[in-house]
Order: C-alpha cells, then sequence, then structure tokens
C-alpha cells in the first residue's frame, strides 16, 4: 500500500465531521469563559465567579448567550460576591 498524498490526507481532514455542540455545553463553556473575565475583572478567584454563576436561576441562563446577558450576569455574580460591579463590555468576533 502506498503513502497516502497531501491531497488524500487534506480530504480526510475536510470530510471530517465534528461533533455539535449542545446548548448545555454551550452555556457551560460561555459560564467559564465569563468567570475568567470577572477573575480579571474583579480580583474574585475565577472558581468563585464560576461558583456564583452556577447558583443563578434557571431563567437567567439565557443570558449567558448574548453580550448583554454577560454584562447582567456580571452584576449578578459581583453583587453575590460582594465586590465592585465590574466594567465589563463583550463584544462578538
Amino acid at each position: 500500500m502506498s503513502e497516502p498524498t497531501i491531497g488524500d490526507v487534506i480530504a480526510a481532514v475536510l470530510g471530517l465531521r465534528l461533533p455539535a455542540v449542545s446548548e448545555l455545553d454551550g452555556r457551560i463553556i460561555s459560564a467559564k469563559a465569563l468567570a475568567a473575565q470577572l477573575a480579571d475583572l474583579t480580583g474574585l478567584a475565577a472558581d468563585d465567579a464560576y461558583s456564583s454563576l452556577c447558583y443563578v436561576p434557571d431563567n437567567f441562563l439565557p443570558l449567558l448567550d448574548s453580550p448583554q446577558g454577560w454584562t447582567a450576569l456580571a452584576c449578578v455574580v459581583a453583587a453575590d460576591c460582594g465586590v465592585p460591579e465590574p466594567a465589563l463590555r463583550p463584544t462578538l468576533h
């Protein structure tokens, strides 16, 4: 059997299907990223910020889906942890 060509390798990679990220997984990723940003802005430990996010009411979870929601959640976490509200202004890239 001969060695695969670069074209064969590229075709194989392009043919891969990556698993879709579920809505829950996406929100967990968002919550961890938000917690990391809050840690940088407020001096909180990222784990403390994430823990606070884990206890927000269920109807707040859709706020993880938008930049405006991140700003609102940052204020909720700051109030919960007793730190000043951060100047968080996330953008989409």
